[in-house]
């Protein structure tokens, strides 16, 4: 038993201990497993709309790609990525367990990452290759969710490293997607199921269905598909002829070549020549611009000193102009507010002054009330003195 087929091996066990799936109909490896509570038909069901988001997803990350994408080659590799993956996918799906078929298209979903996160597809699709990786770590995780819901969200971790360590012990190395399918070695851990002439018949029933369905499943995609090789074959062609068109340029540069070195001695030394005579000219008038920019350069300091003398006796004739104005202001100011202080005071003064003549002629009239009234009270004890 090869590595692989150990890892089969341990899969099947986990998935049975954790109560993977169990049907009254039971076919190679579901029939092995133990605890199963849904039927064969509805786990083929899962595995085939799994396979159709798989292929929508594929299909549409590579046409976003293409219309992002200027690079013929680029462009060639999204379209080998729906023509190759989808069918493989497909071929992952319809296997002859509905089980098997979950397991190994959850298992192309990993490989398909590492080929093109880690693998020979990492430069596949240039500044777009994040693309290719975020749909196909999407579909990875996808699988594991469609796995757990047919456990029940019984799922052992166990069972997540043997599928990542089938994933890795039999990666994708082409651009065609071919792989080691797990149904190589799956069938003969998982046995031939029913048996019997009752067995026999309802094996033939099922299969009937099963090749019905497959037909429907493959017709889904088929014309797509067909569209999509010859696409790449229009492709390999116009490489062709980019090739060819490559070659008769590169024959017709090399005629050239050789003219040019049967003329090269007569043209090395007429170059030559023209070189020297270029360089002495160029070289007197560099001497003629270097003299010609250093007068330039000092009649333009003297005007600029000249200027420089000239703004700095004007700036300071203003400046002096400025303060001696705007000491004349301050003083101005200083005066202002000084009348409208002593303005002020004497306003007070006179307030005050008004206020108090007010209190004394308040108090005096006070005074003589009060003088009156003890006159009065003093004019009735004597009279009342008197009649006494």
């Amino acid at each position: 038993m090869n590595r692989l087929s150990t890892y089969v091996f341990i899969l099947a066990a986990s998935l049975s201990a954790a109560g993977c799936l169990k049907v009254p109909q039971q076919t190679g490896f579901l029939a092995s497993a133990r605890n199963v509570e849904r039927p064969a038909s509805e786990v083929r069901l899962i595995g085939f709309e799994y396979g159709r988001r798989f292929s929508a997803v594929v299909e549409q990350a590579a046409d976003s790609i293409t219309r992002l994408t200027t690079d013929p080659a680029v462009e060639y590799n999204a379209i080998a990525w729906k023509a190759y993956a989808i069918p493989a996918a497909h071929e992952a799906v319809l296997q002859f367990d509905p089980l098997v078929g979950v397991v190994d298209v959850w298992v192309f979903s990993h490989q398909m990452r590492d080929y093109f996160a880690l693998g020979p597809g990492r430069e596949w699709f240039g500044a777009h290759q994040q693309v290719a990786i975020d749909a196909s770590v999407m579909l990875e995780r996808e699988a594991h969710d469609m796995a757990m819901d047919l456990t029940e969200g019984r799922m052992a971790d166990s069972t997540v490293a043997l599928i990542d360590s089938m994933a890795r012990a039999e990666p994708i190395r082409n651009r065609s997607f071919s792989r080691a399918s797990v149904s190589l070695v799956w069938s003969d851990l998982a046995g031939a199921g029913a048996s019997g002439l009752a067995g026999t018949a309802a094996n033939m029933e099922r299969q009937l269905d099963e090749v019905t369905n497959r037909l429907a499943y493959y017709n889904e995609y088929l014309f797509k598909l067909a569209r999509w090789e010859g696409e790449l074959m229009m492709g390999d062609i116009a490489n062709l002829q980019q090739v060819d068109t490559t070659l008769s340029s590169l024959q017709r540069a090399l005629s050239i070549f050789t003219d040019l070195a049967d003329s090269l001695p007569e043209l090395v030394l007429a170059e030559r020549l023209a070189l020297i005579h270029a360089i002495e000219n160029e070289r007197v008038s560099i001497v003629d611009a270097i003299d010609q920019q250093r007068m330039a350069t000092v009649e333009v300091a003297e005007a600029q000193v000249d200027i420089l003398l000239r703004s700095l006796g004007s700036e300071r004739a203003l400046i002096l102009a400025a303060i001696k104005a705007e000491r004349m202001a301050t003083m101005a100011s200083l005066d202002s507010i000084l009348a409208e202080r002593i303005g002020q005071t004497e306003s007070v003064v006179d307030h005050l002054i008004w206020r108090l003549a007010q209190l004394i002629l308040v108090v005096g009239l006070a005074l003589l009330v009060v003088v009156i009234v003890f006159y009065r009270l003093a004019r009735r004890g004597r009279q009342a003195q008197a009649r006494a």
